[in-house]
């Protein structure tokens, strides 16, 4: 029931992300109740987004970086630094 009560405050969150399955509100939902504090924690541990899509996330990776940010408070240089930290570790994985 989360996720419907995080699409019921913002309901801008419910599109999904491009593997056509995952809501942005699932990113805030990792955030808030499952202790993601960086967007492989999303892509590569969470969903497997990295995993399933064509592209192994990249394409979703600064919306995701925007939206973790917003709930972590973090600045524009540090979602910029946490995309490359995803970038790098999607590189550790062969992806």
């Amino acid at each position: 029931m989360r996720l419907g009560e995080i699409v019921s405050e913002s309901p801008d969150l419910l599109p999904t992300l491009s593997d056509g399955h995952t809501t942005m509100a699932e990113v805030i939902h990792a955030v808030r109740f499952e202790s993601a504090v960086a967007i492989s924690d999303f892509t590569l541990r969470r969903t497997h987004l990295a995993w399933l899509t064509s592209d192994h996330s990249r394409k979703d990776q600064e919306t995701i970086g925007r939206l973790m940010g917003t709930e972590l408070n973090w600045n524009p240089a540090e979602t910029d630094r946490q995309i490359a930290v995803h970038e790098a570790e999607l590189a550790s994985e062969g992806l």
